[in-house]
């Protein structure tokens, strides 16, 4: 998708590849994140803590 910004790009879809693309477009925001924490276990039972943090930047709902 390029030279378009914000808004729902197929209002009243016809044909399913637009809900699939209204799907993929819709608003989110303009950023998003996200931190988990997991503790995989080992072969001997103990664990190990793993984090995990994750930034999305929504470049179709960015401004400039």
């Amino acid at each position: 998708m390029t030279g378009a910004l914000g808004g729902t790009p197929f209002p009243i879809p016809k044909a399913g590849v637009e809900v699939f693309w209204n799907h993929v477009l819709r608003y989110r925001g303009l950023a998003a994140a996200v931190q988990i924490g997991q503790a995989p276990l080992t072969a001997s039972g103990t664990y190990t803590l793993v984090n995990f943090k994750e930034e999305f930047y929504f470049q179709y709902y960015q401004p400039a």
